[in-house]
């Protein structure tokens, strides 16, 4: 997570000039986005797709909407009907197709594993780390909206492709973001047939490889994996969880645990 407010100087400059290219001021920008991680809370309502083709006729794709809610102890995420709900000392988790739940211990690795889920839509890096990963321009995306492009500097092996695009778009008024899109893109196998194919079609112009080996050639195209997150609410005065371990479980006197009101027909696993 980006955790460093920087001086804003020259970000003024950058945004009437309405597109700025590998400049300090646009990684800037960039940085500043990370603050919306160090309100006191945040709740974040985001629309998700996930999608990638392959020349096979394989399609990858998901859609899901997701509530997260961050303020220290608490975090809440749920999505496409599973919760994940921590404080301190312990985590809920409940799979509500299953009717199923478990408690355990809030233990370092779950910490890691929140960071990580909070960073999902900025890269984890400083200003510098980040110019030295990323070639960055910026622009004027309407509407009173701000458009910044991280581009990869590292290339596919063998192509001219970046190995990551990240591109967020903002309220310039408010630095909220409206929209984060991520496109990976990695080499995959294809048999010979399909190579062949593929180098006739003009669109796969620069996204093939071959390599040879001991055992022969091997024959690879371009994948990219695109994820696309609209964030349809981001609310900073929200000071608690919309959903509370006890609204889950429920904790006897014999300091075991028992599906709440509402889930009695949960089965419920503890790894306390």
């Amino acid at each position: 997570m980006i955790i460093m407010l920087v001086s804003t100087a020259g970000i003024t400059a950058a945004s009437a000039q309405g597109k700025t290219s590998d400049s300090l001021a646009t990684l800037r920008e960039f940085a500043r986005l990370g603050q919306m991680y160090h309100h006191p809370s945040v709740r974040l309502l985001i629309h998700m797709e996930q999608k990638s083709d392959l020349p096979t006729g394989t399609r990858d794709s998901l859609q899901t909407d997701m509530d997260l809610y961050y303020g220290k102890p608490d975090f809440y995420l749920q999505a496409e009907g599973l919760e994940e709900i921590s404080n301190d000392s312990m985590i809920v988790m409940v799979n509500k197709p299953a009717k199923r739940m478990m408690v355990a211990r809030h233990n370092r690795q779950v910490s890691s594993s929140i960071e990580k889920t909070l960073s999902m839509f900025m890269p984890d890096s400083s200003i510098q780390a980040l110019s030295k990963r990323y070639r960055s321009a910026g622009g004027d995306a309407g509407d009173g909206k701000m458009r910044l492009t991280l581009t990869s500097r590292e290339l596919v092996h063998g192509t001219d492709r970046p190995r990551e695009v990240v591109q967020v778009i903002y309220q310039s008024s408010s630095y909220e973001l409206v929209e984060f899109r991520q496109i990976r893109t990695s080499l995959v196998p294809v048999d010979s047939a399909v190579f062949n194919q593929l180098e006739k079609e003009q669109a796969y112009n620069g996204k093939l490889v071959t390599s040879a080996t001991g055992k022969g050639r091997l024959f690879f195209t371009t994948k990219e994996l695109t994820t696309t997150c609209r964030f349809d609410k981001i609310d900073y005065a929200l000071m608690h969880a919309p959903v509370t371990e006890g609204d889950r479980v429920e904790k006897m006197a014999d300091g075991t645990y028992r599906p709440a009101k509402g889930f009695e027909d949960y089965v419920l696993t503890s790894q306390l």
